[in-house]
């Protein structure tokens, strides 16, 4: 993950939440569509950099009780 990536998702949920804002009702469910697809991004993107960080752990971990 790089801090691009992060951005470019930051934007998207900023211009999703102004869809939201301004639209109508079959604009609104456009928008929300989008919302879930962001969040099922986001969903995997943490599980993935959690997964990275447990085996940090367990390395740091292994090597401290060596």
């Amino acid at each position: 993950m790089c801090p691009g990536f992060v951005n470019h998702l930051c934007y998207l949920f900023t211009e999703v939440s102004q869809m939201c804002i301004n639209a109508d009702n079959g604009d609104v469910k456009s928008a929300l569509l989008v919302l879930a697809l962001l969040l099922d991004t986001m969903h995997g993107a943490l599980k993935s950099i959690s997964e990275v960080v447990r085996r940090a752990l367990d390395v740091i971990i292994s090597l401290l009780l060596c």
